[in-house]
């Protein structure tokens, strides 16, 4: 029990000297404790190389090996008291069992006001000591983030232990800039890594705690520190338990014919919930969606439809322009592969050069597996073996004839000869002509701008002839008449011309 007692001390102590809660004060216990194998030495050495050496460092150690040291002696002398209660315990059992149906039972009743009472009072007092402890641990939190490290003080408490000596330090487990292991020593007492210098905890997240801490210190002193808001199980469960439902029963009354009916009055009220939750989502999306609809129309309201009808089109002119490649590329393979002399009509000069070019090589490739079938071969491949002996054997080596056409222009494997060579060279020198040629046209079309003064010089101005406004205009059409030749042919000879005319 001394140990126990020497645990729930130092619960109690430890707290005022450093700001740890109650689990891991136990945890720091339990291994000082088991580290030191019972040694009250070694238990000092621990507990001050992690509480400090103060005052009230010193004074819990000695009260706590106190504490240790009276374990050994109490076991002799707790023997004896042991026999003599054990036969007091059965009368108060013997009464109790011989009077189970007396009305005494409901005597408890008259001090259920004193038992409140005294639960109250003991609910108050815990409440003052929480409150006590919080405002404690506040401060010491609080000193604990306002503290600089000094020089002296970084010499004094680097620990490398890595944790296995000392438990963690949760605040900041490892340092963010070189990842050493902080443990409860080095974080307690340092406010930056030993390793590198870097702050355990930055000065913005520092001063966002202090805030934090002062806001929860002024409630708890004013005493309007608002409970924790439950949860959703734990409203759920109020609920069911403050719901309760009761059935009458009496003589000539079924008791399942009632449940029954309290079980469907049940599923009903389900059923309505559900119908009306089903309908208040269905009013929420409509009112959504409306408001959706709303503001598209609002945006189509101010744009104007020419403009989005232009929009439209650039977007069609752009997609088309990106994977337009693909849809004007031309795989023109029997051209590549035909022996027929006629050329593309419709190519330029180095496209029909380049396509004779293709037509050659093919030829050429063609007739040499047609001499090689026939017998009459160029050249020949021979391997040369010498023994040991110095006899020479030697072996035609099997060509690999390939096909007879070329499938690629840029496959070297396909080469043959050095004729076949130089056509790939000069296919695709002409290949790269064309590309060139092409690249020049189109950066030709892409700089054309239309030039309205040029353009002007190649119209002349028309001249509109209208009614007699003046005597510019009647000159004009006199000129003009004289310039017209009459096409009607009158005869001279006769006399009454003129007047038949008229």
């Amino acid at each position: 029990m001394t140990k126990l007692k020497a645990v729930e001390y130092a619960v109690v102590k430890i707290p005022d000297i450093l700001p740890l809660e109650e689990s891991e004060v136990r945890t720091l216990c339990d291994q000082v404790l088991k580290s030191s194998n019972g040694n009250l030495d070694r238990i000092a050495e621990g507990f001050l190389d992690i509480l400090g050496h103060s005052d009230l460092s010193f004074d819990f150690v000695i009260g706590f090996n106190n504490l240790l040291s009276v374990e050994e002696q109490k076991p002799e002398v707790e023997v004896q008291p042991k026999v003599s209660p054990a036969k007091e315990p059965k009368k108060p059992v013997y009464r109790e069992r011989s009077t189970p149906s007396l009305p005494s039972e409901h005597l408890p009743k008259k001090h259920t006001n004193s038992s409140n009472s005294s639960q109250d009072k003991k609910h108050q007092k815990e409440k003052k000591t929480q409150k006590g402890q919080l405002l404690r641990e506040i401060e010491q939190v609080s000193k604990f983030l306002e503290q600089e490290t000094n020089p002296k003080d970084v010499q004094k408490f680097a620990c490398n232990c890595q944790g296995n000596r000392h438990p963690l330090f949760e605040a900041a487990p490892n340092c963010l800039s070189c990842g050493k292991i902080i443990c409860i020593r080095e974080g307690l007492h340092l406010s930056s890594c030993s390793h590198c210098g870097q702050d355990f905890i930055s000065l913005e997240e520092r001063f966002k705690i202090l805030q934090l801490l002062k806001q929860e210190k002024e409630e708890l002193e004013n005493g309007s520190a608002r409970p924790p808001e439950p949860n959703e199980k734990q409203r759920a469960g109020k609920n069911k338990a403050g719901k309760s439902y009761k059935i009458s029963t009496g003589i000539g009354t079924n008791l399942f014919t009632e449940q029954d009916k309290l079980f469907d009055l049940l599923e009903r009220k389900k059923e309505r919930e559900k119908k009306r939750e089903q309908v208040l989502r269905t009013k929420e999306d409509e009112q959504k969606q409306e408001e959706q609809n709303k503001i598209v129309q609002e945006r189509e309201a101010r744009l104007d439809p020419e403009l989005a009808q232009a929009q439209e089109r650039l977007d069609k002119l752009l997609y088309f322009q990106d994977t337009s490649a693909e849809r004007t590329k031309i795989i023109d393979n029997v051209s590549d592969f035909s022996m027929a002399n006629d050329s593309n009509l419709w190519g330029t000069a180095r496209e029909r050069a380049l396509m004779l070019k293709k037509q050659q090589r093919n030829l050429r490739k063609w007739q040499k597996l047609e001499n090689e079938r026939n017998g009459r071969r160029d050249k020949y491949v021979v391997s040369m073996d010498i023994g040991p002996n110095g006899k020479v054997t030697m072996k035609e080596v099997h060509k690999d004839r390939g096909g007879a056409v070329a499938h690629s222009d840029e496959d070297i494997s396909d080469v043959s000869d050095e004729e076949d060579a130089r056509d790939l060279k000069d296919i695709h020198a002409l290949k790269d002509e064309i590309e060139s040629d092409k690249r020049q046209k189109g950066s030709k079309l892409e700089s054309n701008v239309w030039d309205y003064e040029r353009d002007k010089k190649q119209f002349k101005r028309p001249v509109y002839i209208g009614k007699d406004t003046g005597d510019v205009s009647k000159s004009a059409k006199q000129q003009h008449d004289h310039s017209r030749k009459s096409r009607v042919q009158a005869d001279g000879s006769d006399e009454h011309f003129w007047d038949k005319l008229v």
